[in-house]
Parts: C-alpha cells; structure tokens; sequence
C-alpha cells in the first residue's frame, strides 16, 4: 500500500500503478497479503480518524455489542460456528463485537469490529477485551481526563469484565445483570432451614423514588406515560462493592412492561435519584448499537458473503463495517447537499434525506449506469432493449 491520505473525512487506500501491485491487493481477501491489510489495519484506520472527532469530548459513551453472523445453508466455510436466528434456533454462522462511541455532540461513530468463528487463536473474552482497551488507550493517548463510560448487555455479567473496566482500563461501567445475580446477602430459607443466597432481583434496595416517562420505545413497540420504579444501593459483587439500580416499568393501565426487573451494575458511586436515572437511561441509549447492525445487514449485505476462507469472510465483514463507518459519518452532510438529497429522492426517500435512502438511491445509478454500457457494448439501442424484454415475456 502506498500511502493513506484524507478525500473529505474518509480515509481511502491508494494503490501504486505498478500491475505487481495490483496483483497483490487482488489477492488481499484471500488472506495470501495478509501483512499488508487486516482487520486489525482497517480497524485502526476506522478508529484513528473516529476517535479524533471524539477526542474533545469531556465525556464519551461506548457502546459495545456482539452480533451473529447468519450463514443458516452453509456447511463448508471455514470456522463455522452456531449462532442463533432470528427465530431463536441454532444455526451456522460467526460471531462479531463491535464498538460505537457517542461524544458531546451527540453523533454516533463506529470504532471497531472484531469477526471470530469456531476456532481461532483467541478467545471472544480475549478479543473483546482487546477492542475496548484499543478504543480507550486511543482516546486518553490525546485527552487523558475524558470519562469513558462503557455500556454492555446482560452477556457481559461476568467479574472477569468488571474488573478489567474498573482496575486496568480505569475507566467506568453500565452492564445489565442477569436476573440470577447473587446480591452478596443471605436470607433464611424456611423449606430447606438454612441460609441461602438472596438474589438481586428480590433483594431490599436502600433508596428507591418513582419517575414517569412520557414516551418509550422497546424492540418495534411504543409506550406513552409509563411510571419508572428505581431503586439503588451498594452490593458486594464478586470481590468488590459495586452500585445496583433496579428498574420496573408500569403501563397506565397497571400491567409490567416486563415480566422481571431490570438490573444494571455499574463503578460509578450511585448515591442520589439524579445518578441512578443517569444510570438508567445511559443503558437505554445501547438501541443505537441495534439500529447500526440493521443497516449493515439490510442496506450494506452484511451477511450475504459467499467466500469459505475464513480469512476472506473476515475482511470481509470489517470492510463492511468501515464502509458503514462511512455513511454514518456523511450523514450530516446529506441533509444539505442537493446533490445527495436528488439520490435520496431516487432511493424512494419522498422527502427524507438520510444514509439509508442515500444507498438505495446510489444502487439505482449503479444499475442504470450497469445496463447503460450494457447497451453500449453490444450496439443497442433503448428500443431494442425494450423490444427484447418483450420478446422474453412473450416466451
């Protein structure tokens, strides 16, 4: 590779004329130049010119997710793994974790995507623990006092990760709990006679006030003038002391809006209504991770490779992930640019101008500049196109 240079604020790749070079980046997906691009060179460039903007904020929130990779007919790709669908069956598929940060100006940018299958030199645990101290050694290389706030699901209850955020990265945690989570207290347990582990779930919380929520949405579903029950206080989790807020939603006309509580585990010290309500809806802001995987896999094909090279399907996946970097990051751009808002337009946009018309729209000049040299190719005229087409349906 050349060199890196900046066109707008993406960072683009430039190849050398020389034909042996071009010969080698041919072969990039198929892993045989491997030293020269991988998913830990692209996440460093998707990083590097991300967290930049990031870096002014006081304050940053790090979402992160893992994301199964569907491959439901495949057999023969390499490290194939089981993941669940859709429907919540097993399936063949990889797995991913990713990272977004969300600064002061309240942009959403894309950080990092870590593919892994079955089997590979690292484990999840490993690799995910190396993305988020990759993420947070880059911000606090530049601005060592900025606030890292790191926002994870119940997937990530586990004292291993409690400890790394907390002691070696030093930075802070919001983490739902799983509802089996132990609250460090015993209880008399009257059928068996003897003490038993009390769960946080049923556990008596020292401070607890209500709080209404005018409008919420969970998943494809849209609550108004919902009453909030929090409660907090200080646990021994493991080997250390952590602060609990435990959350139940009330529809008006007095039903859950869940079944179980929610519990969310976080280092920083919970002692007034205001913080355990910052608690509560910095977890709530990890729907921003959701709609990012649904972009990718609906507009950007993100599980539509074909490759069996495990490799392959890895660079694959993490370019992906760059590109969808990109179209975040040009998304304000769209609204003010007449040239992208006429796209968005052709994308089926009816007056909308966001990333996701402005792809659609970008497939339709594809297609229509496809079957223009098409026509001119083979000396046809758009008569004889058309006539064609009928003689096809005729048959």
């Amino acid at each position: 590779m050349e060199k890196i240079q900046s066109e707008g604020h993406l960072k683009i790749w430039t190849l050398s004329a020389d034909s042996n070079e071009y010969e080698r980046y041919e072969r990039l997906l198929e892993g045989s130049n491997k030293h020269h691009l991988n998913v830990s060179t692209i996440n460093s460039c998707l990083r590097s010119q991300n967290l930049s903007e990031l870096r002014n904020s006081k304050s940053i929130l790090l979402i992160h997710d893992p994301s199964d990779l569907r491959k439901r007919y495949s057999e023969s790709m390499e490290n194939l793994d089981k993941v669940r669908s859709l429907e919540n069956d097993t399936v063949n598929g990889y797995h991913s974790f990713n990272s977004i940060g969300i600064g002061e100006d309240k942009k959403l940018r894309l950080l990092g995507c870590q593919p892994y299958g079955k089997e590979g030199e690292a484990s999840g645990k490993e690799l995910s623990q190396a993305q988020m101290q990759a993420i947070s050694e880059g911000i606090k290389s530049e601005n060592p006092d900025t606030v890292l706030i790191h926002n994870l699901d119940r997937g990530f209850d586990d004292q291993d990760y409690f400890k790394f955020l907390d002691k070696d990265l030093e930075d802070r945690f919001v983490i739902r709990l799983k509802l089996n989570r132990n609250s460090g207290l015993q209880k008399w347990d009257e059928q068996r006679q003897k003490e038993v582990n009390q769960k946080l779930k049923e556990t008596e919380f020292e401070e607890k006030f209500k709080q209404t929520i005018d409008k919420f949405s969970w998943g494809k579903k849209v609550y108004y003038q919902l009453r909030a029950d929090l409660e907090y206080g200080q646990f021994y989790l493991g080997d250390d002391f952590y602060s609990v807020v435990r959350v139940t939603l009330w529809q008006r006309n007095g039903r859950k809006v869940f079944k179980e509580p929610m519990l969310l585990v976080t280092n920083f010290k919970v002692k007034s209504d205001p913080m355990a309500w910052f608690i509560f809806s910095t977890y709530l802001k990890r729907s921003k991770i959701e709609g990012v995987f649904k972009f990718l896999k609906t507009e950007l094909g993100w599980e539509t490779f074909q490759v069996r090279d495990f490799l392959a399907i890895q660079h694959l996946i993490v370019l992906c992930y760059f590109i969808g970097g990109y179209f975040y990051e040009i998304e304000d751009q769209l609204i003010n640019n007449e040239w992208m808002k006429q796209i968005c337009k052709l994308g089926n946009g009816k007056g909308k101008v966001t990333k996701v018309f402005f792809l659609r729209g970008l497939k339709k000049v594809a297609h229509y500049l496809e079957m223009k040299q098409f026509m001119e190719d083979n000396n046809l005229t758009e008569e004889q196109l058309i006539e064609l087409f009928k003689k096809q349906l005729d048959q």
